[in-house]
């Protein structure tokens, strides 16, 4: 937890000065991620799988990137395209150098 006015490099974690605030933010971020939205409104299911992303190079290897346990690695060399695994039948894809 930062204060990016006073520390716009993220030097300074304020989280142990002030754990009440830091836990009333967990809060909020954990309500938002079970209503699938931060607005009022009716709850919105989750779109995306957990693997929600599929990585490849032009070489033909690929992978899953799986966020279940945190930030995926990346196991290949050099990908550069990236397809979203959306819930939905139509995928989103990006192709990059």
């Amino acid at each position: 937890m930062y204060n990016l006015l006073r520390d716009p490099a993220e030097e300074n974690n304020l989280f142990t000065e002030y754990p009440d605030i830091a836990i009333k933010l967990r809060q909020t971020l954990n309500e938002y991620i079970g209503n699938g939205r931060s607005t009022p409104g009716t709850k919105q299911e989750d779109n995306i799988e957990l693997n929600a992303m599929t990585i490849a190079n032009i070489e033909g290897d690929q992978q899953e990137m799986d966020w279940t346990n945190g930030i995926p690695g990346t196991r290949i060399d050099h990908p550069t395209i990236a397809k979203i695994n959306f819930k939905s039948e139509y995928k989103v894809f990006a192709i990059f150098q």
